[in-house]
Formats: structure tokens, sequence, C-alpha cells
């Protein structure tokens, strides 16, 4: 048995992620817990459920309900309120939450709730908002953090605002934005910021609002359909900010709390023309290095860093999701300490900073077998394949798994032994078990044998090479191993085309731009694939 920890609910068993540095922690929740819909005429860009960090603990607004998580303990989800209920959003003001639901017989409508017992009982308040309640979309809340009286909340009417909670509501802006992200300014919270797409113009919009004068600026990014996506203040000084969008304008950066942007086009960042969606800002706890982080409907997700303010930017990860026809649609990123947490359709995951940005490093020693930490209660016995080094014992964590000592340990396509002497490549991470109790293991990227003549990289590893890549009309491909048969697949999982060794340049022109897997077999057998990018 391989003790996957991507896995984030049982039924999903087809998922699989290529990646070593993103973990599911999704324990305790099911499937209906994401499933906002049945009905497939459902917009799923209008289902944006959120998370939320309080107090150390996670909350997802989920189809189910409200459901927690204590970050700093392994184990997972429990139900915390509105039980049933399809939850887009959510705050809270001690024991007292309000909520943006989506209604049960009519999906496209939303309703709001608030509840004085945590979520254990709720009224309807959608007429408190005065507003046209037939096909009204509540998009998102926006709690002030000096005063957890004081909300915003975003309709496809306008944006309301609160004092008391939900008690009576004041219309601020006529604007529609969809979606919209609303932020309070940390320093001055008469000051909001909105930002979305324009309906009307069909154009990304930032509007920085003072609500005591009701002076207001406004940036529109170029580009029909463009979208403006988060809005992020430099904690150190929060007269610097950043927006992200998915237009041609990616990321734009203030220096007079929102007044002027000055932005970084696609072209100078690097960035494909791969549509994303969810993107998001994010600093380090040093405030030294900006990430952008974004998840596409192709069922990606992406990460790039800068360290001189946004000007410039390196892709630092890429991660396809593979759920066979299932398109996995990314709902939000949010930031605890130095870890990433992604909402997908498919689960909840954590992606930790340091180790994404970390060196990788090359660690010798012997194979062996250990007893596996306990990560659940009751734990699951067995034993799994760790590495024994100078440096202690390490379990190996390959395509983000362990592998039990009955299983042949199998890496790239090459056979290893136990108490063969190694070196592996990769990321050594500290972790803990169920009992708190320390451990470590090694995420790998790559291993050789050492023979006595030094170190040795078996012949029978295949390694293949695509080129042109991206490719827009043709491409072809090269191994040192002859190939038997190769086919390519679409992200979704479904078969474009195959063929076999007599066909090396293979035409793409016709294909929809995107990313793609080239799978292989050898004559020997051997399997591998590579990622294709279609221009």
């Amino acid at each position: 048995m391989k003790r996957c920890l991507l896995t984030a609910i049982a039924l999903f068993t087809g998922f699989a992620l290529n990646g070593q540095e993103i973990e599911s922690i999704a324990a305790g929740l099911s499937t209906e817990d994401f499933l906002y819909s049945a009905a497939s005429s459902v917009d799923q860009n209008k289902i944006q459920p959120t998370l939320q960090i309080i107090n150390d603990t996670l909350f997802a607004a989920m189809a189910t309900g409200i459901h927690s998580k204590r970050m700093a303990r392994p184990k997972g989800f429990t139900t915390y309120g509105l039980t049933g209920i399809p939850v887009l959003d959510f705050v809270r003001s001690g024991n007292s939450m309000m909520a943006i639901c989506l209604k049960q017989d009519e999906q496209t409508d939303s309703l709001l709730l608030l509840s004085i017992n945590r979520g254990e009982t709720f009224q309807d308040a959608t007429s408190l908002l005065n507003a046209q309640t037939s096909g009204l979309e509540m998009q998102s809340l926006a709690q002030n953090p000096m005063n957890p009286e004081s909300v915003l909340l975003a309709t496809n009417q306008g944006i309301y605002k609160t004092t008391d909670f939900g008690g009576t509501w004041n219309k601020i802006s006529d604007s529609v934005l969809s979606p919209v992200v609303m932020k309070f300014h940390p320093s001055d919270t008469n000051v909001i910021f909105l930002a979305g797409t324009f309906s009307t113009a069909n154009k990304g919009i930032v509007v920085r609002m003072d609500m005591n004068t009701d002076e207001t600026f406004t940036f529109w990014l170029d580009g029909e359909g463009s979208q403006a996506t988060d809005v992020l203040f430099n904690p150190e000084n929060p007269e610097e900010m950043w927006f992200a969008g998915n237009g041609i304008e990616k990321i734009g950066r203030s220096q007079d709390g929102g007044k002027t942007w000055q932005t970084v086009n696609s072209e100078t960042l690097g960035w494909t023309s791969t549509i994303f969606h969810c993107t998001k800002l994010f600093t380090n706890p040093q405030a030294d290095t900006l990430f952008a982080l974004a998840g596409t409907s192709n069922s990606e997700i992406y990460a790039w860093a800068s360290t001189d303010k946004g000007t410039n930017w390196n892709q630092i990860y890429h991660e396809c999701f593979f759920l066979g026809e299932v398109i996995v649609y990314p709902f939000d990123i949010v930031q605890y300490q130095n870890d990433l947490i992604f909402y997908f359709s498919s689960g909840i995951y954590r992606l930790n900073l340091s180790e994404i940005t970390q060196e990788m490093e090359a660690i010798y020693g012997k194979l062996i077998h250990v007893d596996n930490p306990p990560l659940d209660n009751p734990p699951l016995p067995g034993m799994v394949w760790a590495l024994e080094s100078e440096y202690g014992q390490y379990i190996l964590n390959y395509e983000s798994a362990w592998i039990e000592a009955d299983t042949k340990l199998v890496v790239d396509g090459i056979e290893y032994s136990l108490n063969d002497s190694v070196e592996i490549s990769g990321r050594s991470v500290a972790k803990q078990d169920i009992n708190e109790n320390s451990y470590k293991e090694l995420k790998i990227k790559s291993m050789k044998k050492i023979t006595d003549a030094g170190i040795d990289c078996p012949n029978s590893h295949t390694h293949l090479l695509i080129s042109p890549n991206p490719a827009s009309e043709t491409f072809a491909y090269q191994s040192k191993t002859p190939i038997k048969n190769w086919i390519v697949r679409n992200i979704s999982g479904q078969l474009i085309l195959q063929g076999d060794a007599n066909q090396t340049e293979i035409d793409c022109q016709s294909w929809p731009a995107g990313l793609y897997i080239f799978e292989w077999e050898t004559a020997g057998g051997q399997k591998g694939r590579t990622k294709l990018v279609k221009r």
C-alpha cells in the first residue's frame, strides 16, 4: 500500500499530483462538502467559496456548511456551523455570524443569513438590504479589522455597508463588479478598495473609495474581459500596495495608497497566455519577497516570486491536477504563516513557501526500512523506505507519498534494492506525527546508485526531449532509448493522439492552446511522461 498524503477524499481514487511539495489537509471532509450544485448549468465563475484564518484556525465555507481545522494540529476538519447550507462567504463577531449562501432550490440566487449562536440556528436577513431579491447574487463580504461590527457586502446590485453587524444596511455604491474583492486599508479603515471586473464595460478595475469624503480613484485594466483579482498591502508600509489581475496587466504597484498605479505587463513577467483564475498576492514573513499564486480552470497551480517589489518575477512552482475528465476549479487561496492554503473543487491543500524556494541538496546514504510515523488515529501499521545518512534517517517521499517496504522502490523507471548506497537529490522537511514526535522526510527529485567507481547513472533511464516546447504547429521528440509507442492527453486525461516509433514529428496546429501530457513506452517496457505546452 502506498501512503498518499495528497488524496483529499477517498472517493477521488483517480486523483494524482506530480509535485512533491503540496499536501492535502482535507481529512474529515467528504465529496459532498465540495459539491455546490448538481446542475451543470451553474456558472462556476460565480461559485467562489472562501477560506479564512482566524486565531490559528482555518475555516472553509463549503457546500454543507462551515468547517474548521486547527492549523497547529494534524487532525482534520470538523463541522463548525450552518450545517447543510451551501455557504460562499462568512464573517464573525463573537458568537454572531453572517453568511452568504446559495438558495438550495434556486442555485443561481443567494441569500444572507444571520446567527447569534455560531451558526447552530439562523434567520434569513436578505430583506434587510431593501434590495430586489429576485435574481440577487451576493458575491463577497469584507469585515473591518478594527471594528468587527462594520461589514461590507458586494452584490450584483451594488455595495452595501452595515455598522451593526447586519441589523441595518446602507447602499454606498451602485458599482457592480463581478466577481469583486473588497479590502479595508489597514491604517485607515474609512478607505476601502474594490477590485474585479466592471460588468457594463467588461474590463478589470481597481477602485479606491474614501467613505468619509466620497473621494474616489479608479484604475482600469487594459483588455476586454480583464479582471483584477486581489489587492495586497505592504505590511511594513501600507501606502505601498499591489494588485493582481488576469488581463494584459498581471501586476500593478502603487506607492501612494492606491491613488495611482504602475503596471507590469505579461511579457515582462514572462507569463504564458493561460487564463488564470483566483490569482492572489502574498509576502513571506520577512516581507522581502512577493509571491503571486494562481489556479487555472485547466486544473493547474502556478507560483511566482519577486524580490524587487514586483518588477521582475521568476516562476518557482507549477503543478497539474489529474482527475480524469473532471475539471478542477480554483476557489480561494489564503496564507497562514509560511504556508499557502489552496481551496480547489477537489480538496484543500497546503504548500509551504520555504519548501518551494528551498534549494535542493544531495544526501548520501543507505536505503533501509523503518516504521512509518503515525499520522492517523489509530495509526496505520507498516514500514516504509528510508535513507540512513550521516545526518540521520529520512523517510523517502516520492510523488508526494511514502512507499511501503513491501513495495519495490522505483524512481523515474529505475529500481533500487534494500541496502543500496545512493545519492538522493531533494528537499528535506521536518515534520511531526500525531504524537508530536519529530521525524524527517526527503522529498525526492532524483536518485543515483553509488558504485565502487563512483556515481553511476544507469543506462536504463530514459530521457526524452520534445522540441520546440512550447509548440505552435509541430513538435518532435528525441530519445536515446528506442520508443515503442506514445500517446498525448490533455490535462483532463482525454486521449488526443497516439502513435508509434515511425512517427517522431507530430502536427499539433489544430489543438487548442494549453497544457498536454506526452506519455511514452520504450521497447523494453519502461514508461515515462513529460509536459508539452501548445501555444
